[in-house]
């Protein structure tokens, strides 16, 4: 009987197992490397292909840690796009996900599934781009099975990175080019973004003029250590006569100053003030203008410095991978995202930043 041919993207999930499987067990490269480039040799394709593909998988694998991290997904499924019936009518998307639909919306919560393509701009450009033919073999699958689809756009310039969360209609609808090819406006892929009613996103406003202020100590004991400046003994975020502070001997639970420090830092605008005294040294962020930040990026950023610290605590190095860490998501992660929710909601509560959830266009209709 002949061997069942192996199709070029499981050689691809192959690849990317073997590289994190090595990483995991500390195996260094040099040990593996000869059977990863036969792996290479039999996907028979350019090295720059290959690699702009492992890089999809990448994307892939951020935004599945993206839609953890926002905590309203119920489940998220990678879907096997290794076809056994031999037809070319469909492609299928890379998600199967399903939420429940935020209480403001609905009080019983009932569950949505939902079909993801994940998908990135061109770097640098305004518009994303898509085949028709593509986009209806994917819409066959989700229609065939009832599910509607949407995609995960990644945009990307010099200066910013976003995800939008946009219905493939929405493609559908989109005019034309000279190639006819089908294109989303970046302007149009946020005010048709899902990602707030469907995943929970909500945009973080730090006001211009939020402090943050930081007093470490070279002598006395503290809940956060920097090699330069000694240990961190008080961190406070303050805005128009509100405040909050997290101190060494404080009473609060040690993991809750940490997640709060970690959010605060990254909530820290404009340029730093350093004030060296005898005992101490301060050191001041004072926000510039208003600033408008992702939940998204604020969770996963102050997740991955953590998980990165804790690595070295399990006996393991530390790793900047995306694709790592989600391989390798236990309770410990889960438990991480859930205080890193938990300081933002207190730093809310407290009135130093507000939130607002991100709405598509079609939820004003009058606008």
């Amino acid at each position: 009987m002949p061997k069942e041919e192996i199709q070029n993207i499981e050689k691809l999930h192959i690849l990317k197992e073997l590289q994190l499987s090595m990483k995991r067990l500390g195996i260094p490269h040099d040990k593996y490397k000869p059977l990863e480039e036969d792996i290479l040799r039999r996907i028979e394709q350019p090295e720059n292909v290959i690699r702009k593909r492992l890089r999809g998988l990448e994307k892939e694998d951020e935004f599945h840690l993206l839609a953890i991290a926002l905590g309203n997904v119920d489940s998220i499924t990678r879907l096997d796009q290794r076809q056994k019936l031999s037809t070319n009518d469909i492609v299928i998307p890379d998600f199967l996900v399903n939420v429940r639909i935020l209480p403001q919306f609905d009080p019983k919560r009932k569950k949505f599934p939902f079909l993801v393509e994940v998908k990135k701009n061109k770097e640098g450009s305004e518009k994303f781009v898509v085949s028709p033919n593509y986009l209806r073999k994917l819409e066959r699958y989700a229609k065939s099975n009832g599910i509607p689809l949407f995609f995960a756009i990644k945009w990307s310039n010099p200066v910013f990175q976003f995800w939008t969360l946009v219905p493939s209609i929405v493609l559908k609808g989109s005019r034309e080019r000279r190639n006819r090819s089908l294109y989303l406006g970046m302007l149009d892929a946020i005010n048709h973004d899902y990602m707030g009613f469907l995943l929970a996103n909500s945009t973080l406003i730090v006001p211009k003029g939020l402090k943050v202020r930081k007093l470490w100590s070279k002598s006395q004991q503290g809940f956060l250590q920097d090699e330069e400046l000694g240990f961190l003994v008080e961190h406070e975020i303050s805005f128009d006569e509100k405040s909050f502070k997290v101190g060494a001997d404080d009473g609060k639970e040690i993991t809750k100053k940490i997640t709060t420090s970690t959010i605060m830092k990254l909530l820290a605008r404009g340029e730093m003030h350093r004030h060296d005294k005898k005992d101490f040294t301060e050191t001041v962020f004072i926000s510039d203008a208003n600033y408008f930040l992702p939940l998204y990026w604020v969770v996963i950023e102050g997740y991955l410095r953590l998980r990165k610290q804790f690595q070295p605590v399990l006996g393991k190095p530390a790793e900047e991978s995306v694709s790592y860490y989600l391989d390798n998501f236990t309770e410990l992660d889960r438990n991480i995202i859930w205080k890193l929710h938990g300081a933002i909601l207190r730093l809310e509560e407290t009135g130093v930043i507000q939130r607002f959830l991100q709405l598509p266009s079609e939820f004003f209709p009058d606008r």
